[in-house]
């Protein structure tokens, strides 16, 4: 018999959630900037989509992994996509696990180098002892640490952005002139292109830990409204932004990281706190990739598991002295149409053939 929802349970799951998705990218305006502000107004109805897809994408592998029992996110994705083509599409999930963990290490050690003059190389190294002490501590630890520092996040990112636009009012009414000669930078050719990218390539990475988190979850209700709320805040957050970007675009459209210049006008006690809430998005957006990569190819052998994060750790630091930029060039693309793939069978298995997975003997 099922236990009763616990409200405690579904804030921690949603929290998670975010933290898992909510990267440094998003945290900067970057990320945002490309995949909407650039394409106007249009770009406020591609994050309606959002939010709807966010909340479902989520429910659909917590789901999964909770009626599969899963202990990792391959019995997911054999459900999803068949299982030949599961074993496939796992493998290269997890190279993408291990892409972005270094990927987001790079971009630490270059956050710490810029903002506070610590050498990047001894910078990436601090990160990844503290990334794999923390995924040390299990999955319960990771999730407690995580969805603590969420909402701080999402708290001071709202708090700017809200600022942002009660003062720039008129700057949203002018949008389309303040635009004109503007060569910003977009993610796809078409806004809902971008939309579906956008979605696919925040999550793809995080199906290993959503499948995990979803089979430990005893009750499948506080999965479901757990992800629902996560994907709820988390497009809520992105609209947000897009709208203090979309007030300033003149300015913040030259920025590289806007959603810190926007603090720094806000105030330069906000900067700085907003450059350590970055850096801590880095950390907590890593730690559950490290710790799905360990988990499924230890097996459940926690001697594996403990050796298997140590030798992660130093592959993917060593990986992590590529250029920040030349490596976000190269992964995110790519994985994001791998994601749209995913996302297809999802809806194939899910809505249109309401399948339910079966735990196979």
């Amino acid at each position: 018999m099922e236990e009763k929802s616990n409200i405690l349970t579904i804030l921690k799951i949603a929290g998670t959630y975010i933290s898992c998705c909510m990267g440094a990218g998003f945290a900067t305006g970057q990320e945002v900037m490309q995949f909407f502000t650039s394409y106007g107004y249009l770009g406020i109805l591609g994050l309606v989509g959002v939010v709807i897809l966010f909340a479902w994408y989520g429910w659909v592998f917590m789901k999964a992994g909770n009626e599969l029992k899963a202990t990792s996110a391959k019995p997911v994705l054999e459900f999803l996509c068949g299982k030949k083509l599961g074993i496939v599409v796992e493998w290269i999930t997890m190279s993408f696990v291990f892409a972005c963990f270094s990927a987001l290490v790079s971009g630490a050690g270059t956050t710490l180098n810029q903002y506070f003059g610590i050498n990047s190389y001894l910078a990436k190294v601090i990160v990844t002892l503290a990334i794999c002490l923390t995924a040390l501590l299990g999955l319960n630890s990771i999730i407690n640490i995580i969805s603590a520092i969420a909402p701080i996040a999402i708290v001071l990112l709202i708090i700017i952005a809200i600022y942002t636009i009660s003062t720039n009012p008129e700057g949203l009414l002018n949008v389309g002139k303040a635009m004109e000669g503007m060569d910003l930078i977009k993610a796809a050719p078409t806004w809902w292109i971008s939309m579906l990218l956008y979605v696919s390539y925040c999550v793809l990475p995080f199906i290993p830990t959503l499948s995990i988190m979803g089979a430990t979850t005893k009750n499948k209700k506080d999965a479901k409204f757990g992800s629902i709320l996560g994907g709820i805040c988390l497009g809520i957050g992105a609209m947000l932004i897009n709208l203090s970007l979309l007030s300033t675009i003149s300015e913040s459209g030259t920025q590289e990281i806007p959603m810190l210049y926007l603090a720094d006008k806000m105030s330069p006690i906000i900067g700085i706190l907003f450059s350590v809430i970055i850096i801590s998005r880095i950390y907590a957006s890593n730690v559950p990739l490290l710790y799905s990569i360990a988990m499924r190819f230890s097996k459940g052998d926690k001697r594996k598991y403990k050796l298997l994060l140590v030798c992660v750790s130093i592959a993917g630091l060593l990986l992590s002295f590529v250029p920040f930029a030349r490596l976000l060039n190269i992964i995110y693309p790519f994985f994001g149409w791998l994601g749209l793939i995913i996302m297809a069978f999802a809806v194939y298995r899910t809505i249109i053939k309401k399948e339910k997975p079966v735990i196979q003997s």
